[in-house]
């Protein structure tokens, strides 16, 4: 029986021929916790066999614990620390070598910030996309298998990057929404058919303007010319005309005027100029007053090429005069009253043709009193018993303060009373322009009406501050009166009384301070 000697450590068992004998060689490496023991005997054959260290390694009795933490943790033999490790690797994954999907393998690993792994469902791969910067390959796509919504949240959804398709004659669809957010295509036809209904008046005489092949073709008519009375002299005269379909193309068109009388065709006179309305309903023509024959009549006649052939003589004339009368404007003198006595000076002041209005709180507290006349004027006999006549006068509506919502805050009345009326607190007059105000939270207008106060005479201009021009002419026993505030006439005719007539204002009590003025620019009789 041989007898082992002394025990070497090493970091690797020296190779056959080196070794020493009766010696037991104990292998470790640098650091490890366990080593092996070799027992070489006196001829130098190794009593433990080596052949297979992989085999080595689950050897329970192979290798003893020395490593004074792994005793502590309780491993005293192999056995003990094999049992551990074998316990270790039945938690370990293999290593996948087949492919499969997440109907038959619907689990994956997850490995949280601290090195923690949990099971997560396989299936919840990709869904939130979103977060991640993406770029799609060669036949990539998204079919949708069902309704899918996209909620911006009221965050910005841009899509950018996009080709020019404007001169693409393919291109011809849009996308669009429906009322609860469902996106389809559309030629975008129904869309174009609700825009009257959606634009402002304004939006649609610039839409007009701007698709300048979208002229009419109904038939033409011009149902009033205003004003319809003017002077033969050398200045330009700008006339209203209304009616239907007159936004025709005035490249293809012509306005001219004939004697009332004449057959198309003879003694025909060019207008200076044209333009007309958007929606139809108006046009300004322009003529020096010169280039016609004083003491006549005119119609108006328009003929038009495009889209259709037409050619329309209006039955309304211009009565254009040779022979007149001008009104001393400077000559005018005012009657005026106040709600309080002696408060006539500080709410009035006239000055011949010129006479202005401003409400004073001295002359009345101010009140939502619309029906409470404060303030009257009215002129010495402007034109005498059966004349005809014109007068034209400019006017300025101003009002400050926040007042009532929602109303309309107040009522003053310019217009023309018999002269052998007196002077009241109250409205006489039996032709009128009215002027009032309103206001809706933030939004304030003034308005002006053309003698009565429905829509169609009503005239509104956003801001506190209107500016507007009346003319006002009487043939025989009808009234013409013609108001235009930012170039939009609104004409009104009425039978009156044929007795001299005056000037006359009366104002409302409101809610806030107000100025009105008035300048008569021209009046004459003929």
């Amino acid at each position: 029986m041989s007898t082992i000697g002394k025990i070497i450590r090493v970091n690797v068992l020296p190779p056959e021929g080196e070794r020493e004998t009766n010696v037991i060689y104990q292998v470790a490496a640098p650091g490890a916790a366990t080593y092996t023991d070799y027992a070489i005997d006196e001829n130098g054959d190794m009593k433990t066999a080596a052949t297979d260290p992989s085999a080595q390694d689950f050897n329970d009795g192979l290798v003893k614990i020395s490593d004074p933490n792994l005793v502590s943790e309780g491993f005293l033999n192999q056995a003990q620390f094999n049992k551990n490790v074998n316990e270790d690797m039945d938690k370990k994954l293999n290593v996948p070598l087949t492919d499969g999907n997440t109907q038959n393998f619907t689990k994956v690993v997850g490995l949280d910030a601290n090195g923690n792994t949990a099971k997560l469902p396989a299936g919840d791969l990709g869904k939130n996309i979103a977060n991640s910067s993406l770029t799609t390959v060669s036949g990539a796509g998204l079919t949708l298998g069902a309704n899918w919504t996209l909620n911006t949240s009221g965050l910005y959804y841009s899509i950018t990057g996009l080709s020019d398709g404007s001169n693409d004659s393919t291109v011809n669809m849009v996308l669009a929404q429906n009322s609860v957010g469902r996106i389809f295509k559309t030629n975008t036809k129904e869309m174009f058919k609700k825009l009257p209904g959606i634009l402002t008046q304004t939006e649609k005489e610039q839409f007009g303007i701007s698709w300048n092949n979208q002229y009419s073709n109904g038939a033409l008519n011009v149902y009033s010319i205003a004003p319809n009375i003017f002077k033969n002299d050398n200045t330009v005269k700008y006339l209203v005309l209304q009616g239907l379909n007159l936004n025709v193309n005035s490249a293809f068109t012509s306005v001219k005027f004939i004697p009332v009388g004449n057959v198309i065709g003879i003694g025909e006179i060019d207008c200076l100029g044209f333009q007309t309305s958007a929606d139809g309903k108006s046009m300004i023509v322009t003529i020096k007053g010169n280039a016609l024959q004083g003491g006549s009549q005119y119609n108006i006649i328009i003929r038009t090429t495009s889209p259709t052939i037409q050619t329309h003589r209006s039955v309304s004339s211009v009565n254009v005069v040779g022979n007149i009368n001008n009104i001393d404007i400077s000559a005018i003198t005012w009657e005026t009253k106040a709600y309080n006595p002696g408060q006539e000076n500080t709410v009035f002041s006239t000055n011949g043709g010129l006479m202005s209005y401003s409400s004073n709180t001295n002359n009345k507290q101010y009140a939502y009193e619309p029906n409470v006349i404060v303030g009257a004027a009215k002129s010495s006999v402007l034109f005498p018993a059966g004349s005809n006549f014109y007068i034209e006068m400019n006017i300025t509506l101003s009002t400050t303060g926040n007042g009532a919502g929602d109303i309309i805050d107040f009522y003053a009345y310019l217009g023309l009373l018999q002269s052998t009326l007196p002077n009241t607190l109250g409205d006489n007059s039996f032709i009128r322009t009215v002027l009032g105000s309103f206001r809706s939270g933030g939004y304030y207008s003034c308005i002006l009406w053309n003698n009565i106060i429905t829509n169609p005479n009503k005239t509104e201009m956003a801001g506190t501050i209107l500016n507007g021009s009346v003319i006002i002419t009487r043939m025989g026993n009808i009234c013409t009166q013609t108001i235009t505030v930012a170039g939009v006439s609104i004409i009104q005719s009425v039978s009156t009384p044929t007795e001299a007539v005056a000037l006359s204002l009366a104002v409302s009590n409101g809610t806030t301070s107000k100025n009105i003025n008035t300048s008569i620019v021209q009046a004459f009789t003929f």
